[in-house]
């Protein structure tokens, strides 16, 4: 009987393809070691939580395209904060702050550096604000430094200022006031005790300053309407407010109210607001919030409001009407617990601001969660970095660094 000789080389073969498979393991596993640095590893956890077991130390980079070339690059947790980040203690006693929580570009309590405030001096209208690291004076409102003197702050308010008009070295012409930043009253407008006024209309300043006009006596205007400024000229039969002469007659006066209610919360649509302004087929004329009388309201939006003072609302979507005109949703004006109300379908509802989130699952505290900085809930509530390991989150995304000592970058 014939030996078969191909049973030893297949076991052969399987022995070693064995040994190829525990060489690679053991090359993996001394490169995970290599990467997580674990020879002198940073032990920060999240404060206030448990930092629990890390995830694989290392992860595969983007490949690309299934076309490219290049080798596919290995991730590796990264341990120290990348400039500018770092973790600032506020105080001795503080609680200890996130990993690389304050970006010392920005931070105006730690500006360029750990402890470095910018300082503030709001008696002289001096802000202190952080840009670029560096600690820069930031005028409050519309006061600006002029005679760049830090000893007296930003000491011009331009909105007055004649040899500071609306911005520093802006002087006005002679005799030119400075109002409301702009040098003079602007065109149609007359400078009238510091107060612009169209001298055409004004009862007050008719044709010039100082200018009173008064009724003549023993004088009947026709219905709706009044002797008074126009044209620059006084004794002049003008309408009263909110009526106006749409026919061109005045033997009749004025003769339409021009922001008459025909129902509640709906202006006459043939002259809304004006002699002629018509409506389209399936608009109406109503009042918003602000005063001002247009043709609104198609589609879903509803009239909301009151008498005098309406707007149009869509009861589906709107968080001030939700479901109902005048029916406000809860926590529109909450402050501190970073939420905003939303409607949904005429349903109240709400939702975490931008870079919160409510990873504790309690209403009464809102959206209490930094993701952006939180290691527990980096981007995401549940998201954990490997926090026990010294890995930071960054923007809201886990700290990686190549594994052949690249620059740190984010994942």
């Amino acid at each position: 009987m014939k030996t078969d000789v191909r049973q030893p080389a297949r076991r052969r073969r399987h022995r070693s393809g064995l040994t190829v498979v525990a060489l690679a393991a053991a090359a993996v596993a001394i490169l995970t070691a290599s990467c997580a640095g674990l020879d002198d590893p940073v032990v920060l956890a999240t404060p206030g939580t448990d930092a629990g077991p890390p995830p694989p130390p290392f992860t595969p980079a983007d490949a690309g395209d299934a076309g490219d070339a290049a080798p596919e690059l290995l991730r590796c947790i990264g341990t120290e904060c990348p400039f500018p980040y770092a973790s600032c203690q506020a105080a001795p006693n503080a609680r200890p702050p996130f990993k690389c929580q304050h970006d010392l570009l920005t931070d105006n309590e730690n500006c360029g550096a750990c402890g470095n405030p910018c300082p503030a001096y709001p008696e002289f209208g001096v802000l202190g604000r952080c840009s670029d690291g560096k600690c820069e004076p930031q005028c409050e409102g519309q006061r600006r430094d002029c005679n760049q003197r830090p000893d007296d702050g930003c000491e011009v308010e331009i909105l007055f200022d004649r040899d500071n008009c609306g911005a520093c070295g802006n002087a006005c012409a002679e005799g030119v006031r400075c109002i409301e930043g702009s040098c003079g009253c602007p065109p149609g407008k007359t400078d009238c005790r510091g107060a612009c006024v169209d001298t055409s209309i004004d009862d007050l300043n008719c044709g010039a300053c100082g200018n009173f006009c008064t009724p003549p006596p023993d004088a009947t205007p026709p219905p709706n309407m009044r002797y008074g400024c126009a044209g620059g000229k006084c004794g002049q039969l003008i309408c009263e407010a909110p009526w106006r002469d749409c026919n061109g007659d005045l033997t009749d006066g004025c003769e339409v109210n021009v922001e008459q209610e025909i129902e509640p919360g709906l202006l006459d649509p043939a002259n809304c607001g004006a002699c002629g302004v018509a409506c389209a087929a399936g608009e109406e004329c109503r009042r918003l919030f602000d005063g001002e009388i247009t043709c609104r309201c198609k589609g879903q939006d509803v009239m909301c409001g009151y008498p005098g003072n309406y707007q149009c609302a869509d009861i589906a979507s709107d968080p001030k009407h939700c479901g109902l005109c005048n029916h406000a949703c809860p926590f529109v004006d909450r402050r501190g617990l970073h939420q905003q109300a939303t409607c949904t379908k005429g349903v109240c509802g709400t939702e975490c601001e931008p870079g919160w989130g409510d990873c504790n699952d309690n209403p009464a505290d809102g959206c209490e969660t930094n993701l952006t900085y939180d290691g527990a809930n980096c981007g995401a509530c549940g998201t954990r970095c490997s926090t026990g390991l010294g890995q930071p989150c960054i923007d809201g995304r886990c700290l990686t660094v190549e594994c052949d000592a690249g620059d740190p970058v984010t994942r």
